[in-house]
């Protein structure tokens, strides 16, 4: 869930009980978080993994802490090419760099076919 989907439910912890209800717990559940309160709010509500969103390697680390090992860790937001040399080692499972898949280039294909062609 990312930040717009907690706002609107009004907070972490009600998120994730009105996805829980929904859909059980057969669905992993992913938060994205900024601070330390809502680490701990993610951590509280189990969820499946946490997402530490645009924050850095320092912050990441401090929040590492407030985390049992059950919940998978991932690091977003403004990691590139250059700079994933930072996060490398910070104690996060995955580290994501969207420039990877919101920059490229699209390839249009057609698999159209043409009669008589």
């Amino acid at each position: 869930m990312k930040e717009n989907h907690i706002a609107a439910a009004g907070g972490i912890k009600e998120a994730v009980k009105a996805v829980r209800d929904k859909i059980g717990l057969m669905v992993k559940v992913q938060v994205e978080v900024t601070s330390e309160s809502e680490v701990r709010q993610a951590v509280e509500s189990k969820v499946d993994n946490i997402m530490f969103d645009n924050c850095s390697v320092a912050q990441i680390r401090d929040y590492l802490r407030l985390i049992p090992k059950s919940i998978l860790t991932e690091a977003s937001g403004g990691i590139n090419l250059t700079n994933i040399e930072e996060y490398h080692g910070c104690g996060v499972d995955y580290i994501s760099i969207g420039s990877i898949t919101h920059s490229i280039k699209v390839l249009d294909l057609s698999l159209l076919i043409i009669e008589g062609n």
